[in-house]
């Protein structure tokens, strides 16, 4: 992962870079030799991993008076929000038309089609409906 923000290393990007960096020396060695020998042993060997994560970008958090009209506390994600109704929905969109046509929605919730997210700083998504959040990697060696 590289966080970058307008063209300048954050200092979220920084820490990732580096942990990840450590993170993978430390296993990447065992792992490799691991799927070397179950392969010259005859394996077939598939990898995968867990859905991916995305470095999102703040747009502004949600005011008190907007959190209440939400479903419940497990229905504002960092990037989508669910609503008890909506009128709410439609509420909250009348009054952040600048951002319009940067959500998706139903019914009555409401998803950022861009790399935003409902926080006042940066943060990592993980699991949410941007394709980088949804692709599974599937490998067979």
């Amino acid at each position: 992962l590289s966080a970058e923000s307008h063209g300048r290393k954050t200092t979220m990007g920084r820490f990732l870079d580096s942990t990840q960096h450590l993170l993978t020396k430390n296993w990447a060695k065992n792992a490799a030799e691991d799927i070397a020998s179950l392969h010259n042993m005859g394996y077939t060997i598939y990898l995968a991993t867990d859905h991916g994560n995305l470095m999102s970008h703040a747009w502004r958090g949600l005011t008190s008076q907007e959190k209440t009209f939400l479903y419940r506390d497990g229905s504002r994600g960092q990037r989508h929000l669910i609503y008890n109704d909506a009128e709410h929905m439609n509420n909250f969109i009348s009054a952040n038309r600048d951002e319009e046509k940067s959500w998706m929605t139903s019914k009555d919730w409401l998803v950022w089609k861009t790399d935003k997210c409902f926080k006042s700083a940066d943060c990592i998504t993980h699991g949410g409906s941007h394709f980088l959040e949804v692709v599974i990697p599937f490998i067979k060696i």
